[in-house]
């Protein structure tokens, strides 16, 4: 996500004459087919018009808020990376779509940007957010890391997870399982898109262009107790 630090490792590889790339979001610069560049392949960016594999965070965004309306929650806040990110803006997109389906709206001052998916940064949005005159009943978090981090502001303040504020995270990193109330999430197949990130760019280092310019991996969702279930 640091698009300076991205071009500079391209240009190593370049210099290394590397047959073929996989790109994360963060190198607009690669978007296309550029003329002189080996194959690309793109993960999780949906912005790009050339070959890529994405993550279904529309679906994700929905499945958080969803399940956090069916716990009968109706104020309930967002923290997200910058939403300027083709990704993040998706999943906002999902959020927006659960909301509308119970005849709810996401309110903007429940609407926390970060600049980095970090722990800190999650516990100063979540603080900032139970600092509103009208705090949100409950939290999701477009990265685990950032629902964890604003699990610690919660506790902080003397209250409880799920009991006063619920939270629902999103790529269901190991660290999920291990905390307490163990965090409820959307899984994101991470694996299996690296796995189908491969074998889309040895098709194309082999000249043999793969039938689908773009896949899209589903996510599901994991139920702790974060939310409010028993788990």
């Amino acid at each position: 996500d640091q698009p300076a630090l991205a071009r500079k490792f391209l240009d190593q590889l370049m210099a290394k004459q590397v047959d073929g790339l996989i790109v994360g979001t963060g190198l607009p610069e690669t978007r296309g087919e550029p003329t002189g560049m080996p194959p690309i392949v793109h993960v999780d960016d949906p912005s790009v018009g050339g070959y890529a594999v994405l993550l279904d965070s529309e679906q994700a965004g929905f499945l958080a808020i969803r399940h956090l309306i069916e716990h009968g929650h109706r104020r309930i806040a967002l923290i997200s990376g910058p939403l300027e990110w083709s990704n993040l803006r998706e999943c906002y997109a999902g959020c927006e779509r659960a909301l509308r389906s119970a005849g709810l709206a996401l309110d903007a001052d429940c609407v926390a940007e970060v600049p980095a998916f970090t722990l800190e940064a999650g516990h100063q949005a979540a603080q900032r957010l139970l600092e509103l005159p009208y705090p949100p009943a409950a939290i999701f978090g477009s990265a685990d890391v950032l629902a964890i981090g604003a699990m610690q502001a919660i506790e902080e303040r003397g209250l409880r997870v799920p009991e006063d504020v619920a939270v629902v995270g999103y790529n269901n990193i190991d660290l999920a399982a291990l905390v307490k109330p163990a965090l409820t999430t959307v899984s994101a197949p991470s694996y299996e898109m690296g796995a189908a990130a491969i074998s889309m760019l040895m098709e194309l280092m082999g000249g043999h262009p793969p039938k689908h310019r773009r896949i899209k991996l589903p996510t599901k969702l994991i139920v702790r107790r974060s939310c409010g279930c028993r788990g």
